[in-house]
């Protein structure tokens, strides 16, 4: 298992916000641009504001605030601080503020409310990943597949220079503005991404693991919204930040365990509609918010070694079993685990011989479930020891 140390940052919950509210506002700049040409414009994260856009003369075009806040909070004096720093810097004389948030706010002169669409000035992060897609199949001009794959090398574009910038602070123990003024994204390169010609049948597992990354961090921070106990919002940014600092094998070593019945050799659109859908992600929120906090490796090891699944309470835990026994060739992953805890009707102990019942299975020495026992553990016993 690989993580990505050194980094100061604490929490990913709030950079997944402003990240996909800069991508955004950089899509619609590159839309807006008459004949199709990228204009000349620098996207500047966490430095003068949360991310800025600069033009070629180093001049602020535009500075970006960013909350996703529970509740309706009063920012006046986040409003202050921000016209406080355009006054402070000659290079923003011209400046625009932008204050973009999840909820409906009351935006004090001279800050602006951000304008999602037409008729909102606030969005989820949920509803801004639907916004940005949209807007990359309309730049591109591509298909569903397509898309999905230039959406995720977006998405790795934002999520790889936070965490450079963040990890170049925390080595060099420079404050982490100084570091992220001058570390900037060319407009140019999400121009490229969206434009370059590319055909896609099955994606890449690079795009997989980033494409179904963003999605299960907004769903868990998304269902988040509506609790109230402080120790469960703790235990949840704790697991979106482990999930964020994988590397792409871990993480997709993760997924694997997490939707055992999914065959990931088969990478198109179909494999992702099954794993980022919230009904499913909704499972995973369930199995980490009511079991005992996951470790770093996001598993449990009591002395057993167990991993969350995306399993729904719908679906009869023989059926759960049937799929996974079909899909054990892809499940080589599975070796060191014992238990799959997940959101199921009752605990079945060991897959094999569940699928035993309903067919006649002969010895197969290189189906994992044949050499070890591997079972379903529900919420329930996982919480209470019954097993």
């Amino acid at each position: 298992m690989s993580i990505i140390d050194n980094t100061a940052i604490g929490s990913w919950s709030g950079f997944v916000y402003q990240g996909l509210c800069a991508l955004y506002h950089c899509l619609r700049l590159i839309e807006s641009t008459s004949g199709g040409i990228c204009p000349d414009y620098f996207l500047n994260l966490d430095s003068f504001e949360d991310f800025s856009i600069l033009d070629a003369n180093d001049d602020i075009v535009s500075m970006h605030q960013c909350k996703n806040e529970k509740k309706i909070k009063n920012y006046t004096d986040e409003f202050n601080k921000m016209v406080d720093k355009k006054n402070a810097s000659p290079k923003a004389i011209h400046a625009i503020l932008y204050f973009h948030t999840n909820k409906n706010v009351n935006v004090n002169s001279p800050i602006i409310a951000y304008q999602f669409t037409s008729t909102a000035t606030f969005c989820t992060s949920k509803d801004l990943i639907q916004l940005i897609e949209a807007l990359v199949k309309k730049l591109a001009c591509c298909d569903e597949a397509t898309c999905q794959k230039k959406s995720a090398s977006l998405y790795k574009l934002i999520d790889d220079r936070v965490l450079q910038i963040h990890q170049m602070s925390f080595g060099l123990d420079y404050p982490l503005r100084d570091v992220a003024r001058r570390d900037r994204i060319p407009l140019q390169d999400i121009y490229e991404i969206v434009h370059r010609e590319e055909k896609i049948i099955l994606l890449d597992k690079s795009s997989i693991v980033q494409y179904a990354r963003i999605w299960l961090i907004n769903d868990l921070l998304e269902f988040l919204q509506f609790e109230e106990d402080d120790i469960l919002e703790k235990k949840i940014n704790e697991t979106v930040t482990n999930i964020q600092r994988f590397d792409d094998d871990s993480f997709f070593d993760f997924l694997t365990r997490l939707h055992p019945r999914q065959n990931f050799n088969q990478r198109d659109v179909r494999l992702l509609a099954n794993i980022i859908n919230e009904d499913t992600n909704s499972s995973v929120y369930e199995v980490v918010s009511k079991t005992p906090k996951l470790n770093d490796e996001l598993n449990w090891i009591s002395p057993k070694k167990e991993t969350p699944a995306a399993f729904s309470r719908s679906m009869r835990p023989e059926l759960i079993c049937s799929k996974i026994y079909e899909n054990a060739p892809n499940l080589n992953v599975l070796y060191e685990y014992d238990w799959l805890v997940g959101d199921i009707q009752k605990t079945v102990q060991d897959v094999c011989n569940q699928y035993s019942i309903f067919n006649y299975v002969q010895k197969n020495e290189s189906n994992i479930f044949h050499q070890k026992k591997v079972g379903l553990l529900s919420i329930e016993d996982k919480i209470n020891g019954n097993y």
